[in-house]
């Protein structure tokens, strides 16, 4: 995974204690480097006297510091009341970048001296002139030397980060075009590209079929993921049968690099099935697992809420586009979240086996060749976030749903799992009235906070039932 690069203004007020700041900031940037996912730039005592920031003189040597490093977002640690007009200087540098900030705890009540921190005060004036800048930030709080909060929120604001940067710029590969009969997956190039610099990088199933064609079977990467599919699961599809769709995934990887590409979404119905002879679903799953999350039916929007996801959970769990189908009909409060075959192996109810099949129904469409191939099981348990990214009129909004999974003896064909809401009309009246679609980004966890803080950098509607 790529680090974060993260700029530390280490805040100083003239008339303040300085050894206990110069504590502080060793304190702190012992404590955030030791964090993996990012590498912390900071300026040191050579840059500046003890490497604090005190006044305009500093503030332009960290300006230069952090541009020079390309910071992807911005600490400030008020570590006693801290100098307002100098961190200002140096974040309005930086206006599209995320900042957190927060204050030092006065260590004791003071006697007969002057208070070393008093960053409850000075953190006031800091915030007040980020609002005045229409600078989006996030409150840390007033932290003590072990204090989780702190820790939860600054963990929160990293996953943030890693999914801003993510979202900005992102590059969707799309192979084929988007399904005609979707209209919910139809979305605004130009706006996406003036808005937040994504490109969608456009692959036709025609190139697709000549180059899958041009792949010999002896391939040795191509063999390695056959070898890799019929170790994942039962199959009931002969090893030669499997070639075909190994290509794709050969394929789909190779264009991940060539194009530097962070997730895809497919045409995986029915010219892939008419034309190619074959069926995307598992090999869905198993790049998605790979870590370029693939979205089913030409959706582009959902394609990002996956990047999303898995930027937010920094990759340690794996997002599946599923249908919102159906409501148990006999069930309060639960929906079944479903689709055919593409979800990730590693989401897999822990009992069951994998299913290698000819996908339902394009077996009775297209015949058995052509529906090759699914991925079947039921889903673990677990609390889950459902997310959808839609836009109406220029505004983008992104809904952010929790619910539970739940096992079940049902039999049913596909990747699936019943999810229990707290409130089942709700949730469909929000989505109904909200203008969303019955394409969701589901991952395990709760990622509500982390969603919400996403939306306010991004300028995005957040809609959470």
């Amino acid at each position: 995974m790529v680090k974060l690069k993260i700029g530390f203004i280490p805040a100083h007020r003239q008339l303040m204690g300085e050894d206990f700041a110069v504590e502080m900031r060793k304190f702190y940037i012992k404590k955030l480097s030791k964090i993996k996912e990012i590498e912390l730039i900071y300026p040191d005592e050579n840059l500046i006297k003890n490497g604090l920031v005190r006044n305009f003189e500093d503030s332009k040597k960290v300006i230069n510091l952090f541009t020079q490093n390309r910071v992807d977002a911005i600490i400030i640690g008020a570590l006693n009341y801290g100098d307002e007009k100098s961190v200002l200087t140096i974040v309005e540098n930086f206006p599209n970048k995320p900042v957190f900030l927060f204050g030092t705890a006065e260590p004791e009540i003071p006697k007969n001296h002057f208070f070393v921190s008093a960053s409850a005060c000075g953190i006031l004036p800091i915030s007040f002139g980020l609002k005045r800048r229409s600078i989006k930030f996030t409150y840390g709080g007033i932290a003590k030397l072990e204090d989780k909060k702190f820790d939860n929120k600054l963990d929160s604001f990293l996953r943030v980060v890693l999914a801003f940067k993510g979202f900005n710029n992102a590059r969707i590969g799309m192979i084929g075009s988007r399904q005609n009969d979707f209209e919910v997956c139809a979305v605004d190039e130009a706006l996406m590209i003036s808005r937040y610099k994504q490109k969608i990088i456009h692959f036709n199933l025609l190139d697709i079929k000549y180059e899958i064609d041009a792949i010999p079977d002896s391939n040795f990467q191509v063999q390695e993921i056959v070898e890799d599919i019929l170790k994942s699961g039962r199959s009931d599809i002969e090893k030669k049968s499997l070639y075909k769709v190994a290509k794709l995934e050969y394929l789909i990887l190779k264009y991940a690099e060539e194009f530097d590409l962070d997730a895809f979404t497919i045409q995986c119905w029915d010219s892939m099935q008419k034309y190619i002879g074959i069926t995307p679903c598992m090999t869905n799953g198993r790049i998605t697992k790979i870590g370029f999350p693939v979205a089913c039916e030409g959706d582009v929007n959902n394609a990002l809420a996956m990047l999303i996801q898995k930027n937010l959970t920094f990759g340690k769990a794996t997002p599946m586009i599923l249908d919102i189908l159906t409501i148990h009909p006999e069930k309060d409060n639960l929906i079944l979240a479903w689709h055919c075959g593409n979800a990730s192996i590693d989401n897999k109810e822990r009992s069951q086996t994998a299913k290698i099949m000819y996908q339902c129904p394009w077996e009775d469409v297209f015949g058995k060749e052509s529906a090759i191939a699914s991925m079947e099981f039921g889903l673990k348990p677990g609390i889950v976030t459902l997310n959808s990214l839609v836009e109406h009129n220029g505004q983008f909004k992104l809904s952010n749903i929790t619910g539970k999974m739940v096992t079940s003896t049902d039999k049913i064909r596909g990747a699936w799992s019943w999810v229990e809401m707290k409130d089942r009309d709700k949730f469909y009246e929000t989505l109904i009235y909200e203008g969303f679609t019955h394409h969701n980004s589901i991952i395990y966890g709760d990622l509500t906070l982390h969603v919400k803080e996403l939306c306010k950098y991004l300028n995005m509607d957040c809609v959470v039932v």
